[in-house]
């Protein structure tokens, strides 16, 4: 596992700690995390969850994953 997929494992178990089990569940959990050169990429199952987890969590994705 790279530095990048353990800061996402971080990223991830912090969500699930602060986030209702639900959202979790339903919009975190379904993502794939790879790297593509130096960043962590993650995709999303569908455009609709892409948009929603861009418009609902990504501040608070951001500030989860902090500092890197």
């Amino acid at each position: 596992m790279t530095g990048m997929q353990e800061q996402w494992q971080k990223i991830s178990e912090n969500l699930r700690g602060v986030l209702n089990p639900g959202i979790f569940k339903v919009w975190i959990h379904p993502l794939d995390a790879h790297i593509e050169g130096n960043s962590l990429c993650l995709a999303a199952p569908s455009e609709y969850v892409a948009r929603w987890l861009r418009d609902a969590l990504l501040e608070h994705m951001l500030a989860t994953g902090t500092p890197f």
